[in-house]
């Protein structure tokens, strides 16, 4: 379980999250980079691999109604738990901290390897743009959201 810890010299908010050790790891050679194929079999992130990731979460259909132009998934390892209840204690005269409760999603920008966003058409990137807004609209009327607590107080 992770939990969020106010730092005593500078007062921000950081997670601690052990279970993120899990993750896969790829180490990358430091020579120059391999040209990105637009489709990968063994990726998580490709059309056709989507059993591979956790129920998506947001959509945004591709034109026609068959596949996907950006699709919003939870993070397999997340930092954040959606499954506990927000709670604030003091552990010991020097930490604050809370449960790390919250959401941690992977927003898939596109279907393809080798498009990154500074390579995207404007209406694409508009697009990458929209699910980041409608995930951050999504998030912040969540109850448990800090952000939510944050703006019901200054309602």
């Amino acid at each position: 379980m992770s939990i969020i810890r106010q730092d005593v010299t500078t007062k921000e908010w950081v997670i601690l999250a052990p279970g993120r050790g899990h993750r896969p790891h790829e180490v990358r050679p430091s020579h120059t980079p391999r040209p990105l194929a637009a489709w990968e079999a063994a990726c998580p992130f490709c059309p056709g691999n989507e059993p591979q990731t956790p129920p998506e979460v947001f959509r945004i259909p591709a034109p026609g109604g068959s596949g996907w132009t950006v699709r919003v998934v939870p993070n397999k390892f997340g930092a954040l738990s959606d499954e506990d209840a927000p709670q604030r204690r003091n552990e010991g005269p020097l930490f604050r901290e809370m449960t790390g409760v919250g959401h941690h999603e992977v927003i898939i920008e596109t279907p393809l390897h080798n498009r990154p966003l500074p390579l995207m058409t404007d209406a694409e990137v508009a697009q990458v743009l929209s699910a980041y807004q409608a995930r951050y609209l999504a998030l912040r009327d969540d109850p448990r959201s800090h952000l939510h607590h944050a703006l019901q107080k200054s309602r």
